[in-house]
């Protein structure tokens, strides 16, 4: 037992040491050899070699006779990273514009697996009354931007997103209910809209030439003119697809 106040000596964990080691990578050249990044990193050869391994067999890493380099899970994430600061910086100015507008708030969200990922977020003085949140992930069937999502897309593929969750079955997850929900939101011309005694709201697409990127929703706990609301969030989602794609998408 170690002596009372004695000062204990930190070792770092494994997670540490793999943030050490892709910290290398991410400040460093883009290929180097084992004994760079180890030295680079302040550890043995033998501990770098041996997490080294492991990142590779999970594809963070690549490794052939010219070295060591990102894989292809970080530079998914880099590249994923990468389009929400896109994404959030051509649609800022139509979010605050149209929560001027409005006076609700305004929710930008991606489809990530089976949740909406939602990275913005405009809500003024009343941003604190919407439980949303930049950053949060939310089961796409509890959210009108997921059904925005969801509604271009077959029954069949539908149901194959929402086999991607990786939780225990929802209870909350009505399927049949939720393609009768997708169905209204077609009717509409990829407009979501909610009424309900807790919130109201509507959302629709931002698209592509590939398809929809992602959704824009506006919701307030109190009633608001939908019918009013609805045109300008068509504007707002056209005026950030123009920015991103041009006038094709």
């Amino acid at each position: 037992m170690a002596r009372s106040g004695a000062v204990q000596e930190h070792r770092p964990s494994m997670v540490e040491r793999m943030t050490d080691i892709l910290d290398v990578f991410m400040n460093g050249p883009t290929v180097m050899s084992l004994e760079e990044v180890a030295a680079a990193a302040g550890l043995p050869q033998s501990t770098a070699f041996r997490i080294m391994r492991q990142l590779t067999g999970f594809q963070w890493l690549e490794h052939d006779e010219s070295g060591y380099r990102l894989g292809v899970r970080s530079m998914a994430l880099s590249a994923r990273s990468h389009s929400h600061a896109m994404l959030t910086s051509a649609a800022r100015p139509e979010m605050e514009h149209l929560q001027a507008q409005t006076g609700v708030c305004v929710n930008l969200g991606v489809l990530e697996g089976s949740s909406v990922h939602f990275v913005g977020k405009v809500g003024g003085a009343i941003a604190h009354k919407i439980p949303s949140s930049v950053g949060a992930r939310v089961a796409v069937h509890r959210t009108l931007v997921g059904r925005a999502l969801l509604a271009p897309l077959s029954p069949e593929r539908v149901e194959q997103v929402m086999s991607l969750r990786d939780r225990r079955p929802d209870p909350s997850l009505d399927l049949p209910d939720f393609h009768r929900k997708l169905a209204h939101v077609r009717h509409r011309n990829g407009l979501a809209v909610l009424t309900c005694r807790v919130m109201n709201g509507l959302a629709a697409g931002i698209a592509s030439p590939d398809g929809l990127v992602a959704g824009m929703s506006v919701v307030s706990r109190e009633r608001f003119d939908l019918d009013r609301t609805a045109p300008l969030l068509i504007d707002a989602v056209r005026a950030v697809s123009h920015r991103m794609f041009g006038p094709a998408a």
